[in-house]
């Protein structure tokens, strides 16, 4: 389980990789969009920022990304389904870039995720 901030920045979402940046990696990179820029939105609860812990195995009060279907080769990233957000039903289709490369190595199955104060 490890955190993860994300940051509106310009009215898009951003998750914060520094590291990711020192390596080469570009900003576009970083966006949330298709959905994902959505849930941050209703995660932040109008802040500019939000804490998120992420781990591809169950945790209590996580909410779940189930995949439904990984990128094209040359897009990479994936569709995930969140059935619910903080216990509350959701049913939304998001968008996850080929920055969960970095984040977990792969294109995981299964991400749990929960907000953090």
């Amino acid at each position: 389980m490890q955190p993860y901030t994300f940051k509106r920045q310009g009215g898009a979402w951003y998750i914060d990789l520094p590291e990711y940046l020192r390596l080469g990696g570009k900003q576009e990179d970083l966006q949330m969009v298709a959905g994902a820029d959505d849930v941050l939105d209703l995660l932040a609860e109008h802040r500019d920022s939000v804490k998120l812990l992420l781990s591809e195995t169950p945790f209590e009060k996580a909410d779940h990304l189930r995949l439904l279907e990984p990128g094209a080769p040359e897009e990479g990233g994936a569709f995930y389904h969140l059935g619910s957000l903080e216990g509350k039903r959701l049913d939304r289709t998001v968008w996850l870039c080929n920055v969960l490369l970095f984040v977990f190595g792969k294109i995981p199955d299964d991400i749990y995720v929960k907000k953090t104060l």
